[in-house]
């Protein structure tokens, strides 16, 4: 194809790409909150960045890019710019995988980003993965070029492999099967030694993540309820395996999808599936190298990652199930229906094969625009509500301005901010449906919020004792009137209480705590002061653990209250009822020049003081260091150290380690980029 028409063809390819993604986006020109993607006005660099609150690193480039991109284009306009943007970009790559016309372009590209996977993924704004899967036909286009090329130009996959991964580790598996295809398909073992050093090459890209979880745990656990709570949906009329043909099986039932709007919705997936075949078979059989092995790689990778889509269901369960037990780093496909990725890049592919080859058979101005027709119509008829904010089943919203008020009133500060109600995921008014806690972004201040997932066999992943405390307190609320000296080990200094979800039940007894000053009453949200906040440490002659919290009814009956590195006594006429505080009040915080300080996200100064025990807002991690001195863990999960009243720096040691992690992925990052066109430049002024 001459130049000229090549560039033509490829500007027609990326302008209706574009076009395709607007009509998707067109009424979210706004706020938009989805299910897991939930930008508020304020973009934190994540807690997790510095290897805190146990959190792995697997997200930190995305992470670090919304931050970026947000301060250039802003919140509201990323919120949809982003899923436009992987809509165009997964079009225009899997378009570019079939050399052939404009019309087999685009039914590659309009399949590959209009059809269920797409639905729901965006609906529950899986935004790495929807740009992950737009650069999965970047990759496979790398490993058909470079394909057994052991040099460095021939590395090239391993950065795409890497970039996918950056947006989402799923897709170190996912990309994986491809790679595995290409190996069973080449049959050489020139091909498996080249797949040996672009997975070895990858994980070095990905070091900033590896190195910081080995030996350690996350922050959440991972296990056989992860099975049953994310297991790949069947149909209730064709059954599992249909349903995952048709790239359906999403674990979530809450939205409307699709084939529930489109009655014939089997004739459609028959139809996309017998072109898809026919189209890898024929390209299969092609003259043309590169086809054929296209063709060959994306058939084995599309029918393994059907395989793997559905999970430990099927005669095949057994073999994922050891997979998820035995394979490292395998359970994070606890949700396996994201394989099913594969068969959609080879649906694609193949269908553009054969509306390429229905166009060069057909002759006449109208016969080609009826094939131009099948191949953009028939994925819009299989997937038409993706389009005008997939059917107007999401809207735009903003939050409630009282949270902005809320916002001001708390202004910056070392003092993190306990949002409630406690719930991963909630509803609000302002939303009309479920998203994620979106506490970290709307306040400037660190939040604690909320890491209970709560489906029906799994309440909650978390492992962070804090979170047990928390919730211990909540249970318990009823019987508490010093819930703010509670709470003020953790770093509590503020406490937000949002409409939503079940906040009626909190609010009697929040406005009950006697350390808890309410300076703002809005609809939507109460915030309230805790008084007995006395800066980011604290200091005392004993440490409470974690079996205190059995006694802790008890001990506010008695009107004593043992949280954690604090002694606080309830002052009042007698024992405290657990139905009333009225009469009592706190003993006042304490704090001054032997308060300690925050001297970075990863270090805290303490000054000389009493002997005894320094408590630290900060889950209990076993790497963090007084002064050479190991820590122990107080009753709310928080760090907590031994002194003789000397000063020292409490520093985080496993912050040493993720920055060992950052320095090798970004070293290999940039081996893998300049030294193709190093080595290449040098071999040429040799030559």
């Amino acid at each position: 194809m001459p130049r000229r028409h090549e560039q033509l063809v490829t500007l027609a390819q990326v302008s209706i790409a574009a076009a395709v993604g607007m009509a998707v986006v067109l009424p979210w020109l706004g706020q938009v909150l989805l299910l897991d993607w939930v930008l508020g006005p304020h973009v934190p660099v994540p807690r997790s960045f510095w290897g805190l609150d146990d959190g792995l690193q697997s997200g930190m480039p995305l992470a670090l890019l919304i931050v970026g991109v947000t301060h250039l284009v802003g919140a509201v306009t990323l919120s949809w710019l982003v899923i436009a943007a992987a809509l165009v970009v997964g079009g225009v790559g899997a378009g570019r995988l079939v050399s052939g016309t404009l019309w087999a372009r685009l039914a590659a590209g309009t399949l590959y980003v209009v059809n269920p996977l797409m639905f729901d993924r965006i609906f529950a704004g899986h935004v790495g993965y929807l740009l992950a899967y737009a650069v999965l036909p970047f990759a496979a286009s790398s490993i058909l070029r470079w394909r057994d090329h052991i040099s460095w130009r021939g590395m090239r996959p391993a950065l795409w492999l890497a970039l996918a991964t950056v947006l989402t580790p799923h897709f170190f598996w996912i990309g994986g099967v491809v790679l595995l295809a290409h190996v069973v398909t080449s049959r050489t073992r020139r091909s498996l030694a080249w797949v040996g050093l672009v997975v070895g090459a990858t994980l070095l890209t990905s070091a900033y993540f590896i190195v910081p979880s080995v030996g350690r745990s996350a922050n959440v656990r991972v296990g056989e309820p992860d099975l049953v709570a994310y297991r790949t949906r069947a149909d209730p009329t064709f059954g599992l395996a249909f349903n995952v043909a048709g790239l359906y099986g999403f674990w979530r039932p809450e939205p409307k999808l699709p084939k529930e709007d489109v009655g014939g919705w089997p004739v459609f997936l028959g139809a996309i599936v017998l072109l898809g075949g026919a189209g890898l078979w024929k390209a299969g059989r092609s003259r043309d190298e590169a086809s054929r092995h296209l063709a060959h790689m994306l058939a084995v990778g599309g029918a393994v990652g059907f395989v793997l889509a559905l999970g430990d269901q099927g005669p095949t369960g057994p073999a994922f199930r050891f997979l998820f037990d035995h394979l490292p780093g395998f359970a994070i496909m606890r949700e396996p229906q994201k394989f099913v990725a594969l068969l959609a890049l080879a649906y694609a592919v193949g269908f553009g094969f054969a509306v390429n080859d229905l166009t060069r058979r057909t002759r006449g101005r109208r016969g080609r625009l009826a094939v131009g027709a099948l191949a953009v119509g028939l994925p819009i008829l299989y997937t038409p509500t993706l389009f005008f904010g997939l059917a107007g089943r999401v809207d735009t919203t903003q939050y409630p301005s009282s949270w902005a008020t809320a916002d001001r009133l708390m202004g910056t500060g070392d003092g993190k901010v306990l949002f409630l109600p406690w719930h991963q995921y909630l509803a609000f008014p302002f939303t009309g449906r479920v998203i994620a806690n979106p506490a970290d972004g709307v306040f400037r201040r660190d939040a604690i919020e909320g890491d209970n997932v709560e489906l029906a066999n799994l309440a909650t992943s978390s492992t962070l004792t804090r979170s047990a405390y928390l919730e211990f307190l909540f249970a318990n609320g009823e019987k508490l009137c010093a819930f703010g000296a509670l709470t003020a080990p953790l770093g509590v200094e503020y406490v937000a209480l949002a409409a939503g979800a079940d906040s009626p039940r909190y609010r009697p007894w929040l406005d009950r705590q006697v350390d808890l000053k309410r300076v703002l009453d809005r609809p939507e949200m109460v915030l309230y002061r805790n008084t007995a906040y006395a800066g980011v440490g604290s200091r005392t002659a004993r440490p409470s653990r974690a079996a205190d919290w059995g006694d802790l009814a008890t001990l506010v009956n008695r009107g004593v209250l043992e949280p954690g590195p604090y002694r606080v006594t309830v002052q009042g006429p007698g024992p405290v009822a657990p139905e009333s505080c009225d009469g009592a009040r706190p003993a006042p915080a304490s704090g001054g020049t032997d308060a300690v300080r925050t001297a970075s996200p990863v270090a805290y100064r303490v000054p000389p003081g009493p002997a005894g025990f320094v408590g630290l807002p900060e889950p209990f991690d076993p790497s963090w260091r007084l002064d050479g001195r190991k820590p122990v863990e107080l009753a709310g999960g928080t760090v907590g150290f031994a002194t003789d009243g000397s000063p020292g720096t409490a520093r985080f040691g496993q912050w040493r380690r993720v920055l060992a992690g950052y320095s090798i992925s970004m070293v290999a990052v940039v081996a893998l980029a300049v030294g193709g066109p190093l080595t290449a430049r040098f071999r040429r002024r040799r030559g």
